[in-house]
């Protein structure tokens, strides 16, 4: 997916990795890599309307996608404590990735791979 895409889906890498980037100038910044075991989108569960970042799989990678729907309804379901508990940690989060980005977005960074198709 490219940044400003409409979140559909998380996806939860289950093989391979992916290179998290900003656009700058026309170009893709890395921003940071993730890889077995991490997830993208998963904003989108608490309400972000679409990504922030574009993913670039960095080499073959399998992920098990989950639609943003089934997302957002497990997280309604859960107990008041763990909805307040995934806020927090999203709202931390959305600042810390503005910082990042900021940062990143002042100097030139490694840029990402080549887009080898939708990811």
């Amino acid at each position: 997916f490219k940044e400003g895409d409409k979140i559909t889906s998380i996806y939860l890498i289950q093989q391979g990795g992916a290179q998290l980037c900003i656009q700058k100038n026309k170009k893709l910044i890395e921003y940071f890599k993730i890889g077995h075991g991490q997830m993208v989108g998963e904003a989108g569960s608490i309400g972000a309307p679409t990504h922030t970042l574009s993913a670039v799989a960095s080499t073959d990678t399998t992920v098990f996608e989950v639609p943003i729907e089934v997302a957002k309804s497990a997280v309604e379901a859960s107990p008041q404590m763990i909805k307040t508990v995934i806020k927090s940690f999203g709202d931390k989060l959305r600042l810390a990735i503005a910082d990042l980005k900021n940062f990143k977005t002042e100097k030139d960074g490694i840029p990402c791979p080549e887009d080898q198709g939708s990811d």
